[in-house]
């Protein structure tokens, strides 16, 4: 005799709740490595930043190695990330001219 829907859903319960646990394991992992990929990209790009930012450091201070507050904010404007306002690296690179 046919079996009707509940009747195979309940005998093959186990199946269908592996396969529910399967299908949202591979879609978390998925979405894990995507953010891991997202988050070392973001990683190597503050790293860039930063290199950027010594070298445009070290060349300010070259050419001019007492500088004013005033000269490091223009001599680093337009090279980094302007949402901070440089305060650390300003006030990083006026301790190096006032210590050399």
């Amino acid at each position: 005799m046919a079996q009707n829907v509940g009747q195979q859903v309940r005998s093959n319960a186990v199946a269908l709740i592996s396969l529910a646990v399967a299908l949202t394991a591979l879609s978390y992992n998925t979405w894990r490595n995507e953010r891991t990929e997202h988050n070392r990209n973001i990683r190597v790009a503050a790293f860039e930043v930063l290199a950027q930012g010594g070298a445009h450091a070290t060349a300010l201070l070259a050419s001019n190695p007492s500088p004013t507050e005033d000269e490091v904010r223009i001599g680093l404007s337009g090279n980094l990330c302007r949402c901070t306002g440089y305060d650390g690296i300003v006030k990083a690179v006026l301790s190096v001219s006032h210590a050399g």
